[in-house]
């Protein structure tokens, strides 16, 4: 071989070399950009989730404080009226059961992609609960409208005594007040908030960190020892069931110190 032929090998050679750093090298910082938009949307993706859970759980109470207003106020005072009225005279008092229960709902969040399956499906539940609170707050708000208007209709009619169409009344508000502390206030609402809260505080910690180390922490085979395919499928169909057990206490402690701020309102 001569020095020419190794000449032309050398520079053929660094030709490809060349062309080939010219290609891959656009394409390797388009990539790397596109790796560092997908990492920022991300971020702002998990910041406008955090932003919609807080502003939820601060809707929730006060639609909690709200309703428990509205039965130690109005809803107090229109049983006492009841009860205070002559047994000659019919009672058709009324009070406003308040509005609420909409503004916490938005849908928008299922379309965002936190990259964490169990976190993804938890904002799922946070909708469906918040969806079956509304729904419920609005069965509430028919139910005592209809209580009111039927007594006013007996009461047109005259088809009972006074004393005892007032009775009916009273029983039948203050069934209404056991339904809405037992369903609403002991049911639904500890359901949402619960909701709310576990979701957030799982939603921080994958912020704290970082989906790599997230799905590694929670999810990650490497460096575990499996004897068998079926072990190796069992550890995955309980990663949901390890995160419950990571997360519980401090959900607990969340809720604890959510209460006691709602206690000094």
């Amino acid at each position: 071989m001569t020095i020419s032929s190794i000449t032309d090998i050398l520079y053929n050679w660094q030709t490809l070399v060349g062309s080939t750093i010219g290609i891959i090298l656009p394409i390797s910082f388009w990539y790397l950009k596109e790796l560092y938009e997908a990492k920022k949307e991300h971020k702002r993706n998990l910041i406008y989730l955090e932003k919609y859970l807080v502003n939820a759980i601060n809707s929730i109470y006060d639609t909690k404080y709200t309703i428990e207003k509205f039965l130690s106020s109005q809803f107090k005072g229109l049983k006492e009226n009841i009860k205070e009225r002559s047994v000659s005279c019919y009672s058709t008092d009324n009070a406003f059961f308040p509005y609420i229960g909409k503004e916490f709902i938005n849908y928008e969040i299922l379309s965002i992609n936190t990259k964490s399956g169990y976190l993804d499906n938890k904002m799922a539940l946070v909708l469906r609960n918040l969806k079956d609170l509304s729904e419920s707050i609005d069965d509430t708000r028919r139910q005592f409208t209809s209580t009111v208007d039927k007594n006013e209709k007996m009461v047109f009619k005259k088809l009972n005594l006074p004393s005892e169409q007032n009775d009916m009344y009273l029983r039948n508000l203050q069934e209404f007040e056991k339904m809405i502390n037992s369903d609403m206030i002991e049911k639904n609402l500890k359901t949402a908030i619960y909701t709310l809260v576990s979701t957030r505080t799982i939603l921080l910690e994958l912020r704290k960190m970082g989906i790599i180390k997230w799905k590694s922490k929670f999810a990650g085979t490497y460096f575990r020892y499996f004897k068998n395919k079926k072990e190796l499928n069992k550890f995955k169909e309980k990663t949901a069931d390890r995160m419950d057990k990571y997360f519980e206490e401090k959900i607990v402690k969340e809720i604890e110190n959510l209460e006691k701020d709602y206690k000094k309102w």
